[in-house]
């Protein structure tokens, strides 16, 4: 899979631009892979949402208020976005692992988590929405992006990457309002210690000539992400 970072040890960056860490086993002092899992969600109008479930496994839910909810539309595009942009998996438990493991990078599979709990079939949704291009995660300006083909013949454009290389103009097609928002609630987040991606996809009737560099997508919303 293109921009999988193997955990070994130390630190690495991830093709999503957040870093994946490798935590000492207390017992042998051997390292060990760390898991990752998203545990809020702030969607394109501000809203926040917590998201609960145990490690990969793609059983959870998602709450507001500290009440459970059925998973509204905007937050569904915003864990579809994220999960078609990753090319990670997760693979259930088996002989040699006790639980959900990920396979390929554990942020990106955090994400594959993420929206099966929100009720998409990975594999299916995968399907349908085929990969036709990539930019793999870029160092300098601090994002991935995808395209992907619609049925409608039109084109779903998706970027993922930290807040500062995602929240821009000419990247954005968004009034500076919600643009600051969003950026302030990112900051808000960094600050209690999750990393902190922000998503934003836009459909188009004609694929970017330079995925790099898309222009006129839509702000999706940020997706924190915390050890689990």
């Amino acid at each position: 899979m293109a921009g999988q970072v193997q955990v070994t040890g130390g630190k690495h960056a991830t093709r999503t631009g957040v870093v994946a860490e490798a935590a000492p086993d207390g017992a042998t002092g051997a390292r060990t892979e760390r898991r990752w899992a998203v545990r809020h969600v702030v969607t394109s109008d501000g809203v926040r949402f917590d998201v609960t479930g145990t490690g990969y496994a793609p059983f959870g839910g998602v709450h507001r208020d500290g009440t459970p909810v059925a998973v509204p539309d905007e937050l569904r595009r915003l864990a579809r976005a994220g999960l078609l942009c990753s090319d990670a998996s997760v693979a259930p438990p088996d002989a040699d692992r006790p639980d959900w493991y990920a396979v390929g990078d554990p942020v990106e599979a955090a994400l594959v988590t993420f929206a099966a709990r929100c009720g998409l079939d990975p594999v299916r949704t995968r399907t349908a929405w085929p990969r036709l291009a990539t930019h793999p995660f870029d160092r300098r300006l601090r994002r991935t992006t995808t395209v992907h083909r619609c049925c409608d013949r039109r084109y779903l454009v998706v970027c993922t990457g930290a807040p500062e290389g995602v929240l821009r103009l000419p990247l954005l097609d968004a009034v500076d309002g919600d643009v600051t928002t969003l950026t302030a609630a990112a900051q808000r987040i960094a600050d209690t210690g999750l990393r902190v991606l922000a998503v934003a996809a836009a459909l188009v009737g004609t694929a970017p000539v330079d995925a790099a560099h898309p222009v006129g997508l839509r702000p999706l919303g940020l997706v924190a992400v915390g050890g689990s």
